[in-house]
């Protein structure tokens, strides 16, 4: 009876784990962003970007910008200095993929290494 009772606990406190953890919070951008411990995801539906620097960046680059409207997940770890963030942007749709690593930073920063084919130019590495 006790096993039971054990089991029934693990599987409950699982479950309350990964209901807590896919929480995205849809913006009025239309991005949805989840929100971990010094870090977030951002999955944005429909990136863009303006301007001519941006432009020129793109044209010298093999990325699939020039898309217009193309899907992207970034991992964004936050800094000590406010307004200093690192961005690990990928092209296209990771979003189950980074809940499945979500809430460890760690394992998080291995779905992008694991997907780097998919990295955008944006990225800060």
């Amino acid at each position: 009876m006790f096993l039971w009772r054990e089991h029934f606990v693990t599987i409950l406190e699982k479950t309350k784990s990964s209901m807590r953890k896919t929480k995205w919070d849809a913006l009025s951008s239309g991005n949805e962003v989840l929100k971990g411990k010094g870090f977030y995801l951002s999955y944005n539906p429909r990136s863009r970007s303006y301007g001519f620097g941006n432009l020129a960046a793109a044209l010298t680059s093999n990325d699939e910008f020039l898309n217009e409207g193309i899907e992207e997940t970034a991992l964004c770890i936050e800094n000590t200095n406010p307004g200093d963030r690192e961005w690990y942007i990928l092209n296209g749709d990771f979003r189950k993929e980074y809940e499945g690593a979500f809430p460890s930073l760690k394992k998080c920063k291995e779905v992008y290494e694991k997907n780097i084919a998919k990295k955008s130019v944006w990225s800060s590495d």
